[in-house]
């Protein structure tokens, strides 16, 4: 079992103990060498010294405390989302159609219904398979979504295009969502699919929800439901993102698994 210093002065702030190899990933950033922090960094592991004590207390931030946090920058991206679309729905009259060499070539199917149905029960099985698997990464999910659709909803402000050739009009097909005459490029549904995707551990459900995405972005083209450059527009935006938040945000939000520190020279007994 591993000893901790209670009533003692902390090793921690001896220069030897701060430099001790067995001793680093305890310390705070400011304390332990740069080594060490990067080893967290890659570990997704986060530390803070709080000092609420004379010498100080080592505790870790975890997932849950940054919670409200992420929270807030998910509600923040859907409100620069949607309020971007409100914006160019009052200030946009007409919205221009674009060519698209591949679905110019392609008739429109009438599998609206279907499609949504499609996505919320890829949705659901996700938000299954995540709960179960890794919800430990909640605080995490939510600030990259957030962040997707913050990104997202100033490519839709200044971009108002309107639907493709030949695709049947938002009035005369079942949409869930509001604003669907002008809310292309990027592809929301699918950039969201692959960004959640790339955010599971597991290989076999990230590879078996990144085909459902692959095939719901098949069924997109079919119904002229986008252009095949938000596919792919959708697709990049969301692994930038997961990209981002891999380097950026993981250190922030993902949780942490604590460690009793032990002194030095003494493991366990």
């Amino acid at each position: 079992m591993n000893r901790v210093l209670r009533g003692a002065k902390p090793p921690c702030l001896d220069l030897a103990y701060a430099f001790h190899p067995a001793r680093q990933q305890y310390l705070s950033p400011a304390v332990a060498p740069r080594q060490a922090r990067d080893r967290r960094r890659r570990s997704g592991q986060t530390w803070s010294l709080r000092t609420g004590s004379k010498y100080g207390t080592i505790l870790p931030v975890t997932a849950s405390a940054r919670l409200p946090e992420a929270i807030r920058i998910f509600l923040l991206g859907h409100f620069i989302h949607w309020g971007a679309l409100a914006l160019v729905d009052r200030m946009v009259a007409n919205y221009p159609s674009v060519s698209d060499i591949l679905l110019d070539r392609l008739p429109p199917l009438k599998l609206f219904l279907i499609g949504e149905l499609y996505f919320a029960g890829l949705l659901i099985f996700y938000l299954w398979h995540f709960s179960r698997r890794q919800s430990q990464d909640l605080s995490y999910g939510l600030a990259v979504v957030g962040l997707f659709y913050a990104l997202r909803g100033l490519f839709l402000l200044f971009l108002p295009i309107g639907g493709p050739h030949g695709a049947i009009p938002p009035t005369d097909r079942f949409v869930l969502w509001p604003f669907p005459s002008h809310a292309y490029f990027p592809g929301g549904h699918l950039g969201l699919m692959f960004l959640l995707g790339f955010l599971l551990r597991d290989r076999q459900g990230r590879r078996w929800f990144l085909i459902g995405a692959a095939i719901f972005g098949l069924g997109s083209l079919l119904t002229k439901a986008h252009y095949t450059a938000d596919l792919l527009g959708g697709l990049l935006l969301g692994y930038g993102v997961f990209l981002y938040g891999e380097r950026a945000l993981r250190q922030r939000y993902a949780p942490v698994t604590p460690r009793s520190p032990s002194p030095v020279g003494g493991a366990s007994q």
